[in-house]
C-alpha cells in the first residue's frame, strides 16, 4: 500500500477511535478533538486527489443544509425571530461541518482500497469502548461519559465487531463479542439494546439472503451468546441485579419516569410543529420555545423545567425546529442511505465483502437510536452515514466494472 494511502487509513482509523473513546474537548478552543483531525483528513485527501465526492450525496447534503438555513431565514423574515442569535448561527456552522464530514467520508472511502481495513479498525474500537466502559465503572468519581452517550457509541461501533465475528469466526472473536455485549448490558441504555438487537437481526437476515455459509457465523454467534450467558450466571448478584431491573423496567413503561418524560416532550414537539409546520420554530430552538404542557403525567417536574429540556429525539427536534422543510430533506437523505445501503451491502456480501453488512447494520442502529436521543447534532452519526454512502458508491462502481 502506498505511503499516502497508509497515512489516510491511519487518519481515518484515528478519527473513528476518537469518535468512540474521546471524552474531552480541545482546551482553550472548546471543540471536539475530531475537528482538527478531520481538517487534516480533508486537506490530505484534497492534496493527494483522493477526494471525489459522489454527486448524489453532495447534493442531498447541500439541500439539507439549505433547508436548515431556510428555516432560520423564514423565522427572521416573518418576525418570529427578531434576529439570529449566537446559538442558532453556531449550530448552522456545525451542521455545515457535519455535512462536510459526511461528504468527505463518502468521497474518500468510495474509492480507497483500505475501506475494508477501516471497518476492521472500527470493530477494534468497539472492543476498546467496552474496556473503557468497564474501566469507567471501576473508577470512583464522576463518569467519563453519561449512559446515553455510551449507548450511542455502542450502537455505532458494535455492528462492525459483529460483522467481523460472523465473517471470521473463531473463539477470539466470540470472546471479544461476548465481552463487548457484557459491557453493553452493564451500561443499561435500553435504546442501544433495542437498536442493536434490530440491527443484528437485519445483519443476520442479510447474510442469509446473500447465501453465505451459515455454519461458521452461527457457531461464532452461539459461542458468544453462551459465553455471555455463562459470565452473567457466574457474576456477583450486585452486578447482575441492575441489568435485571433495567430489563424489567421495559415491561412497566407506564410508570417509568424517563419514558413518560419523553412522551411529554413528544407532545411539546407536536405542538411546535402544528404552530409552524413549514419552517418550524427555528434551528436549535426546541429547548428555548415555551408551550403549555400538562404536568399531571410528570409530577416529578414542572412546566418550566420540562420546557427547558432537550427533546431526546433527533427526528422530533428536526421536525419541530425546521418543519417539513428540514424534516423531509433529511428523510430523503436517510431513506436513500438505508434503502440503497441494503442493496449495496447485499451485493458486496455476496462477493465475500462481509464488512459492508457491518456498515449497513451500524447505519440502522444509529437511525433507530436517534428516536430516543438528540444525537444528530454530533459528528458520529454523520461519519457512519458518510461511510454508508461510500459503501453504496463502491458497490455501484464494482457493478459497472
Amino acid at each position: 500500500m502506498p505511503a499516502s494511502q497508509r497515512l489516510m487509513l491511519g487518519l481515518f482509523a484515528a478519527f473513528g477511535l476518537l469518535l468512540g473513546l474521546a471524552t474531552q474537548k480541545v482546551p482553550l478552543v472548546s471543540v471536539s478533538a475530531t475537528a482538527p483531525l478531520f481538517a487534516w483528513i480533508a486537506l490530505e485527501a484534497s492534496a493527494s486527489r483522493a477526494l471525489r465526492i459522489p454527486p448524489q450525496w453532495l447534493w442531498l447534503a447541500v439541500v439539507f443544509w439549505l433547508a436548515l438555513l431556510g428555516s432560520l431565514a423564514a423565522n427572521v423574515a416573518w418576525g418570529d425571530l427578531g434576529r439570529l442569535g449566537a446559538k442558532e448561527l453556531a449550530l448552522l456552522v456545525r451542521f455545515a461541518f457535519w455535512a462536510a464530514v459526511f461528504t468527505v467520508t463518502a468521497g474518500v472511502t468510495a474509492h480507497a482500497r483500505w475501506t475494508p481495513q477501516l471497518s476492521g479498525w472500527l470493530a477494534t474500537t468497539a472492543g476498546l469502548l467496552a474496556l473503557m466502559r468497564v474501566a469507567d465503572a471501576l473508577v470512583t468519581g464522576r463518569p467519563w461519559l453519561d449512559q446515553n452517550e455510551y449507548g450511542l457509541r455502542f450502537s455505532a461501533f458494535l455492528p462492525f465487531l459483529l460483522a467481523a465475528c460472523l465473517q471470521r469466526g473463531g473463539l477470539l472473536g466470540s470472546m471479544a463479542l461476548a465481552a463487548t455485549g457484557a459491557a453493553l448490558l452493564a451500561n443499561g441504555s435500553r435504546s442501544s439494546w433495542i437498536a442493536l438487537a434490530l440491527a443484528s437481526c437485519c445483519l443476520l437476515a442479510l447474510r442469509a439472503a446473500a447465501g453465505r455459509n451459515p455454519f461458521r457465523p452461527a457457531f461464532a454467534l452461539a459461542t458468544a451468546l453462551m459465553l455471555l450467558a455463562t459470565a452473567f450466571w457466574l457474576s456477583p448478584r450486585a452486578w447482575t441485579r441492575p441489568v435485571e431491573q433495567r430489563v424489567a423496567s421495559m415491561a412497566a413503561l407506564d410508570t417509568d419516569k424517563p419514558f413518560r418524560t419523553r412522551l411529554a416532550l413528544v407532545r411539546k414537539g407536536v405542538q411546535l410543529f402544528r404552530a409552524q409546520p413549514i419552517f418550524g420554530a427555528g434551528l436549535g430552538r426546541f429547548d428555548l420555545e415555551r408551550v403549555e404542557l400538562a404536568t399531571s403525567d410528570t409530577p416529578w417536574t414542572n412546566r418550566t423545567v420540562l420546557n427547558q429540556r432537550s427533546s431526546h429525539n433527533a427526528y422530533l427536534s428536526l421536525l419541530a425546529e425546521t418543519g417539513l422543510t428540514g424534516a423531509l430533506s433529511f428523510a430523503v437523505l436517510l431513506g436513500a442511505l438505508l434503502m440503497q445501503g441494503a442493496v449495496a451491502a447485499y451485493r458486496l456480501t455476496r462477493r465475500g465483502e462481509a464488512w459492508a453488512g457491518g456498515v449497513w447494520a451500524s447505519t440502522i442502529a444509529i437511525s433507530l437510536h436517534l428516536w430516543t436521543l438528540s444525537g444528530l447534532t454530533g459528528t458520529l452519526p454523520w461519519f457512519v452515514f458518510g461511510l454508508m454512502a461510500g459503501t453504496i458508491e463502491r458497490a455501484r462502481q464494482e457493478r459497472l466494472a
